[in-house]
C-alpha cells in the first residue's frame, strides 16, 4: 500500500472523514480513508468510518487509536 493524501476533513454526509487518500499501489488508485480517535474505542466511530467508507466507495478504511 501507498498512500497519497488527497484532504483532510472530507464532508460525507453531516460528517467529516479524518483523511482521505489514494492508493497509489493500485491500478485504479482506490480511495482510503483513514479516522484517528484519541479517546476511549466506541461503536459511533465504526459506523462512521463504514459511513465514510460506503459514502467515498473507498476500498480500504485504516482506524487509529491511540490512548492518552
Amino acid at each position: 500500500m501507498s498512500l497519497e493524501v488527497e484532504e483532510e476533513e472530507r464532508r460525507v454526509g453531516r460528517f467529516s472523514a479524518d483523511i482521505l487518500c489514494r492508493d497509489t499501489a493500485t491500478a485504479e488508485g482506490d480511495w482510503v480513508v483513514i479516522e484517528n480517535q484519541l479517546e476511549t474505542t466506541d461503536h459511533s466511530h465504526l459506523g462512521q468510518i463504514i459511513t465514510y467508507a460506503a459514502g467515498l466507495e473507498a476500498k480500504t478504511c485504516i482506524w487509529v487509536w491511540s490512548s492518552v
